[in-house]
């Protein structure tokens, strides 16, 4: 089939266990009322179809076998459900060299008939259901844009295989997991960069099912996964290290992507070296700077009984805030620094001087207060702030310290 508008009609199941079909599989349109079956009798390529080439499957459910299945081996070029919402039962895993289509988009599912098997895409730009699919996304050429996988602890649930673009991140909108937990040995994702060049690949998960993401993400190549839900908590539960795994809920140290929490606990964080993270929220107890920078993108509060300490004249707190994103505050409530010690870079970054926000609770030279602000950005939008503030002095000269009048 090498024809545009090519057409073949089977009215039962397609049987394919003959020669190399490598490039006899081109254009055209096979429609399929019964199974797909791909044997190896002869060759692995026995059914081996080029994008451009579309298999439609008429039966719901639709059986889909491969013995060979793989980009260089056996596959689909372009695969189509004849209806819309049609279930793709899958033996032995399956590759697609092209799309998933259909006249309406693809509203399939696929499922495995032991669990897990693959589905090897080149393309995925669809909202599908996977039950026990693993699905790899293998796109060297960086064409994709954009589950719910009943699979085992011990897999990868989604690979994706991407040498990243400069139109932007690689988004997600709902995926749903299977949770992951303690002596787990699967993952979530695995995101390799298959160029290892810029642009790097860059995955944004927006919504899912589990707040771990971070702790069971792999990556390579220069490829990142941002989990834009994930909140971490801190336990203390081996020390006061901010860098030990074992101090946090999710047994891994928090992220740029990464809401965390502090609640009072036996062991307060300590930093050793400078972070960065999405949000901190301190609701108790105390973090403690050391002289190292703490860089949150995005709000920073202290709440309940919790505080932050800064124990030098090198500590430094920075909260920048993320482009686009409403409702950018910092709530300093309980900032008792030593005096002269606290200093905060702030950097709003929207024009509307509603959007960033200082919060100064209880402010005076008696209870909260700052000892040295910066605000980076100050040209393009004026800064709220509630309370009092006390910036009376420029930042001093390197090596001496700050004072509060």
């Amino acid at each position: 089939m090498t024809t545009n508008g090519g057409f073949a009609d089977v009215a039962g199941d397609a049987i394919f266990n003959g020669g190399s079909t490598n490039g006899l599989l081109t254009a055209g349109t096979l429609r399929i009322a019964g199974a797909f079956l791909q044997l190896a009798g002869t060759s692995a390529s026995s059914f081996a179809a080029d994008p451009g080439h579309l298999t439609e499957l008429s039966s719901d459910p639709a059986s889909i076998t491969f013995t060979t299945p793989g980009l260089t081996q056996s596959h689909f070029g372009d695969l189509a459900e004849s209806g819309f919402g049609a279930l793709f039962e899958i033996t032995g895993g399956a590759a697609i060299a092209g799309y998933l289509s259909g006249g309406d988009g693809f509203g399939g599912s696929f499922e495995g008939t032991s669990c897990p098997v693959t589905l090897t895409v080149t393309q995925w730009n669809n909202s599908t259901t996977l039950d026990c699919v693993q699905l790899v996304l293998d796109d060297p050429a960086g064409n994709s844009t954009g589950t719910t996988p009943a699979l085992p602890t011990d897999v990868t649930q989604l690979t994706i295989r991407h040498p990243g673009t400069a139109a932007g991140n690689f988004s997600a909108g709902t995926l749903n997991f299977v949770p992951l937990s303690g002596g787990d040995t699967g993952h979530y994702i695995d995101a390799a960069d298959l160029d290892g060049n810029p642009p790097f690949l860059v995955v944004d998960l927006f919504n899912s099912n589990v707040l771990n993401g971070t702790a069971f993400t792999t990556t390579s190549g220069g490829a990142s996964v941002f989990w834009q839900n994930g909140t971490i908590t801190w336990t203390g539960a081996v020390d006061n290290n901010w860098f030990l795994p074992g101090n946090w809920d999710q047994l891994n140290v928090p992220g740029f992507a990464d809401s965390v929490v502090v609640p009072a606990t036996a062991n307060n964080p300590s930093l050793i070296g400078n972070a960065t993270i999405g949000a901190l929220n301190v609701t108790g107890g105390t973090v403690i700077l050391n002289g190292n920078t703490i860089n949150v993108a995005r709000n920073f509060a202290t709440t309940g009984s919790g505080t932050i300490t800064m124990n030098s004249v090198f500590s430094l707190l920075t909260v920048n805030g993320a482009r686009g994103r409403p409702g950018r505050e910092v709530n300093v409530g309980a900032v008792r620094p030593v005096r002269g010690q606290q200093r905060l870079s702030y950097a709003p970054t929207d024009p509307s001087p509603r959007r960033d926000h200082l919060r100064h609770a209880w402010a005076g030279a008696a209870g909260s207060h700052f000892a040295t602000l910066n605000v980076s950005n100050a040209g393009i939008s004026s800064v709220p702030i509630s309370g009092r503030e006390h910036p009376r002095r420029p930042a001093p000269p390197p090596g001496q310290a700050p004072g509060i009048p």
